[in-house]
């Protein structure tokens, strides 16, 4: 199988994103099965993967610091995570929202 990059670059950033396998290998050209078996067996796929939610967690933060977080994101509820996780959980949410809204 060849190798495609910028086609696992762009799945990894759609599944970053929260979308799904099927839109993620729409977007990038691939089917739904590969984009699957990337996430299952590529190393390097989950590193880009990872790399990506970093970017929108970073952005959840600064969304977090401007104070201007919109209200189902602060009152949904987060059961059985620390204080910690439950922030990093709202600033990937706040991310996903704010990279969706730029683009």
């Amino acid at each position: 199988m060849p190798d495609y990059p910028q086609k696992r670059a762009e799945a990894a950033r759609w599944l970053a994103l929260g979308r799904s396998a099927d839109y993620a290998g729409a977007r990038a050209h691939v089917s739904a099965s590969t984009v699957r078996n990337w996430r299952r067996t590529d190393p390097v796929f989950r590193s880009l993967m990872e790399e990506q939610e970093k970017g929108l967690v970073a952005l959840g933060l600064q969304v977090i610091a401007r104070g201007t977080v919109p209200v189902k994101v602060r009152e949904k509820a987060r059961p059985g995570l620390s204080p910690t996780e439950a922030l990093r959980a709202m600033a990937l949410d706040l991310g996903r929202i704010e990279a969706t809204r730029a683009a």
